[in-house]
């Protein structure tokens, strides 16, 4: 099952991904309320991170949902069938990063996952553009299989680390690498290379666990103006999930809605204005977003 985060009257409203278009999760979660369990003012929940603290982001809160419009016919009044697509959480409470967690030739394995933070200013949505900045010369795409935390935890076991996974969605690590590569020459931090403004596509969607078959064995694809780039798999990662999350909640409580980018297998040539970068990761789906000038 998939879930999405789209514009409706000039408002976030959370969503089903159907064959048939995006059933209105938040109006019609309302309705059920106010019909089923008689509740006189339904509260309009318009975001997922919202649904996690309630405890209701779970394939059993939005398969009940969606019989309720199914068995009393509200097909029509609550599906959208052209929505605007927004970033799934868009002020996630930590971003996390991993700076290698794949093998790359002539670079040495990490002992631990290597980890670094990403500004939220730096999210975007999908479709919406990558601004090249002035004075920057090389700009690369990343991309990364990413993980949303559910529910709040410390000291968690990789034993339990499923039990606090959300869903899983498509990070593209965008990367001032020229800027980078100076930052590693006088060895100072190069965390603000990769949070340049709009230097954070995420999406399209939310894919809860239960739909994906091995989070450790998905193929990864890479497309800059239709033509494949780059094809990879998930299954080369070097700390798999649970022993993220594991090693993660040691030092820093996880909470509802914080994100874990998983790190990327390759680095692809670099980008200009004018193209339009496409990740796709299977069972997840595309992400993809243009490349504009800086105005």
């Amino acid at each position: 099952m998939r879930i999405a985060l789209f514009a409706h009257d000039d408002h976030n409203h959370v969503g089903i991904v159907t064959d048939f278009g995006i059933l209105d999760f938040s109006r019609a979660y309302q309705a059920l309320q106010l019909i089923q369990h008689g509740d006189e003012s339904p509260q309009l929940i318009t975001d997922m991170v919202a649904l996690m603290k309630a405890g209701l982001f779970n394939a059993e809160t939005f398969h009940s949902t969606m019989m309720f419009v199914f068995e009393h016919h509200l097909n029509a009044a609550f599906t959208v069938t052209d929505p605007m697509l927004r970033t799934p959480i868009p002020q996630p409470g930590k971003l996390i990063a991993l700076g290698g967690n794949y093998s790359h030739p002539g670079e040495e394995d990490p002992d631990e996952p290597p980890l670094f933070f990403k500004p939220t200013s730096s999210i975007i949505g999908p479709g919406e553009p990558i601004v090249f900045r002035r004075g920057l010369n090389v700009v690369e795409p990343e991309i990364e299989l990413t993980v949303i935390i559910g529910k709040e935890g410390s000291h968690i076991s990789r034993a339990d680390a499923n039990e606090y996974v959300a869903g899983y969605t498509l990070l593209n690590d965008v990367t001032a690498r020229d800027l980078q590569n100076v930052a590693y020459e006088v060895q100072r931090p190069w965390s603000y290379t990769k949070g340049v403004d709009t230097f954070t596509p995420i999406g399209p969607h939310v894919v809860l666990p239960g739909a994906v078959s091995d989070p450790h064995n998905l193929a990864m694809t890479m497309r800059v103006n239709g033509e494949e780039i780059e094809h990879a798999n998930t299954n080369t990662m070097l700390f798999q999930i649970p022993v993220l999350i594991e090693y993660i909640s040691q030092y820093m409580r996880l909470e509802p809605g914080d994100m874990i980018a998983t790190g990327t297998p390759v680095h692809p040539p670099g980008l200009k204005p004018g193209d339009t970068v496409e990740l796709e990761i299977e069972e997840i789906g595309v992400l993809s977003n243009p490349v504009v000038a800086d105005n």
